[in-house]
């Protein structure tokens, strides 16, 4: 073998080595990570869907997850959020079908309409069985921009179980500053039968109530505050992507300040 000969075999070997490095190196750590957070996932998707990347506001919703107490796996916590938030964010994940103002079924989709209020928000759907065997999409995602007297999505007809809904709020003097009211149940807030060719409200108001109490032990007075709807779903407020825990101030007969502390998040 001539010396130009084998300098060019050399080289084609470096290349080939860098190219199956590009491959099958980096990509295999991706790979594995993707695959962890689709195995972890499925401890998640009762109550939660997948993020879309075309949706800003969900951008916040990764960031909560970060710090939410459902993601606990001890030491492994730590690589279970990373896992999880590769696999949010990988274009191969498969996403609900998203419904908003520029959806357009496909031909022949039987479809009704869901009014939404005046707030911005975003809605998950689950479809039940005998709709999905109609030809119902399984899993929907609604979603609305702010206007001032309501809107109406099309929808595609079906029997539905509203999983999680979100409003969206800024602050009068911080438009960048996101304020998000967060409601999920595992058995669903409501369900929703969407009829061909009718019109339903979607029902919920972005509104919040809280359930104060307290109990007495040795240690002293234990409070807990419960933050839900009209319908007894938990809820969750943040801002920008971090959880809004309320305080509270404990006073004497006087009035003076006596304990200042904030709620856990539970």
């Amino acid at each position: 073998m001539t010396a130009p000969t084998a300098i060019k075999l050399w080289a084609i070997l470096v290349a080939g080595a860098l190219l199956a490095g590009v491959l099958f190196g980096d990509d295999d750590e991706e790979q594995q990570l993707y695959r962890e957070g689709k195995k972890a996932f499925r401890g998640c998707a009762a109550c939660h869907c997948v993020n879309d990347p075309t949706l800003a506001e969900d951008e916040d919703w990764l960031k909560l997850n970060r710090v939410t107490r459902c993601i606990d796996a001890g030491d492994e916590t730590p690589r279970m959020r990373k896992v999880l938030d590769v696999y949010f964010r990988s274009p191969k994940t498969l996403r609900p079908l998203l419904v908003d103002e520029n959806y357009t079924p496909r031909e022949g989709l039987a479809c009704g309409k869901i009014e939404v209020p005046p707030t911005a928000g975003s809605a998950y759907l689950k479809a039940e069985r005998k709709s999905i065997r109609k030809g119902t999409p399984p899993k929907v995602r609604l979603y609305w921009k702010a206007s001032d007297d309501g809107r109406t999505l099309t929808v595609p007809a079906g029997k539905y179980r509203v999983i999680t809904y979100r409003y969206y709020r800024t602050a009068p003097a911080k438009k960048d500053e996101l304020w998000t009211l967060s409601v999920t149940d595992i058995n669903g807030c409501a369900e929703f039968d969407v009829a061909a060719g009718a019109t339903m409200p979607f029902g919920f108001e972005p509104a919040m109530r809280g359930d104060l109490s307290a109990e007495e032990s040795d240690d002293g007075l234990h409070f807990s505050l419960a933050l839900r709807n009209e319908t007894e779903s938990t809820l969750t407020l943040s801002r920008d992507g971090n959880m809004c825990l309320p305080e509270f101030v404990v006073v004497d007969p006087t009035g003076t300040e006596v304990f200042r502390n904030t709620f856990e998040n539970t």
